[in-house]
């Protein structure tokens, strides 16, 4: 068994410390407990209903919460040169989901991140944009 640790370098905190207070234990369970796959489609489908019971938090609240949590976990991935192109647009259209601009391209969300100070997903689409660039070649 591995375990990945992580320091302040390798994950954006700065979406969570960004949650209000009343979200903050919910979005600690959900990064914990769900993977990224399960977080996309509680943002598509709707939360969980056992975590609606256990958080009491407000619809729109819940939805910030699943963009922060989704972006949050995104950046503990490791952009490897191994991913396939499939796999690097998938995280380009997380990310978008995340965002909430769907379309957008990895520039554009490079330009959130930057207006949010959000340095780690600033490389982290920085490089997954290379990646993409150096895949589609």
């Amino acid at each position: 068994m591995f375990a990945r640790i992580f320091t302040l370098r390798t994950i954006e905190l700065g979406y969570m410390n960004e949650l209000p207070l009343s979200a903050r234990k919910a979005a600690i369970v959900i990064f914990r407990d769900f993977l990224l796959d399960e977080l996309v489609a509680m943002r598509e489908k709707g939360i969980d209903k056992g975590l609606e019971q256990k958080f009491k938090i407000p619809q729109d609240i819940w939805q910030l919460t699943l963009d922060y949590v989704i972006l949050t976990k995104l950046s503990t991935f490791s952009i490897h040169p191994y991913l396939q192109h499939a796999h690097l647009v998938r995280l380009h259209q997380i990310a978008a989901l995340a965002f909430g601009e769907e379309n957008a391209n990895i520039t554009t969300l490079i330009g959130m991140a930057e207006e949010n100070d959000a340095t780690i997903m600033v490389d982290w689409l920085k490089q997954l944009q290379v990646a993409l660039t150096k895949k589609k070649a």
